[in-house]
C-alpha cells in the first residue's frame, strides 16, 4: 500500500472539507458532528447507530425529532476530542 499517496488523499480530503465548512459557515449555518452513538452504553446499539451515521442517515425518535448528540466542530470538549482521536486511530504495519 502506498502510504504517501494515502497521506496526500487524506490531506486533500481535509482541505476540501475545511473549505466546505468555511463556505457553509460564511452563509450563517453551523456545522456540527452528528453522533447518535455518543454516550450509548449498549455496545451493539452504539455500533448500529454509528453504521447509520456513516451511511448519511439520521436517527429520529418516536416524536420525529433528531436523536443523538451533536458536537461543535470548532469547540469540542476534551472528551469529544479524545473520542474522535480514538475513532481515527490505527496501527500501521511496517512490513
Amino acid at each position: 500500500m502506498d502510504y504517501l499517496a494515502d497521506s496526500r488523499e487524506s490531506r486533500a480530503r481535509r482541505v476540501k472539507l475545511e473549505s466546505a465548512i468555511n463556505l457553509i459557515e460564511s452563509h450563517g449555518y453551523e456545522v456540527v458532528y452528528y453522533r447518535p452513538d455518543m454516550g450509548c452504553k449498549n455496545a451493539l446499539l452504539a455500533q448500529a447507530f454509528n453504521t447509520i451515521r456513516q451511511s448519511s442517515f439520521v436517527v429520529m425518535d418516536k416524536d420525529g425529532l433528531l436523536f443523538g448528540n451533536r458536537a461543535s466542530i470548532k469547540q469540542m470538549t476534551n472528551d469529544e476530542k479524545a473520542l474522535e482521536k480514538r475513532r481515527r486511530f490505527f496501527v500501521v504495519d511496517g512490513k
